[in-house]
């Protein structure tokens, strides 16, 4: 796993294709991208702005995610398709043979998935905490990567943590 600032020395290098990432997983792991089954965008546009998966609808979070979703995903603009977006920009990168099989899935279920499979043992549990994904900022795991429990970024302690480290005068992002 290598974010993209670790090669433009950006923050978050938010409104940057990760080029040099993906480059770097293909070469460390010494594959090619055709050698990949299935590539999983770490956020889901059908979630923004949604209700919870416990039913709840969050009417602020409609507002902030517009935000987040922005910041998050700069690459992939409202009008368009994030997978073609992303498929798109791959084949700009001259990279041989796209994967044919592209799919969005959570900003917590990529963090959960990223932590599980690359652990030495197999977890009973994960547990993610951030600012905010789609519309949470806590989400407990099973072993299958499946949800238990979810918190809603303005009920979460990952949302608590960014703003007291602003309040210290410390930038987000």
């Amino acid at each position: 796993i290598a974010e993209e600032e670790r090669f433009t020395h950006e923050k978050h290098a938010l409104e940057t294709f990760p080029e040099e990432s993906i480059r770097f997983v293909l070469e460390d792991a010494d594959i090619s991208l055709s050698d990949v089954d299935v590539l999983a965008i770490g956020r889901d546009p059908d979630l923004v702005g949604s209700a919870s998966p416990e039913g709840k609808t969050a009417p602020r979070v409609k507002n902030a995610l517009k935000t987040v979703a922005r910041e998050a995903i700069d690459f992939i603009r409202e009008d368009e398709d994030p997978i073609e977006k992303v498929v798109s920009k791959l084949e700009s990168m001259q990279v041989d043979d796209v994967p044919d099989q592209i799919e969005t899935i959570s900003h917590h279920r990529s963090h959960a998935a990223s932590a599980a499979y690359c652990a030495p043992f197999d977890p009973e549990a994960s547990i993610t905490i951030d600012a905010r994904g789609e519309y949470d900022s806590t989400v407990l795991w099973d072993q299958n990567l499946e949800r238990t429990r979810t918190f809603e970024y303005y009920n979460s302690i990952g949302y608590f943590y960014t703003h007291g480290v602003q309040y210290l005068g410390y930038r987000y992002g």
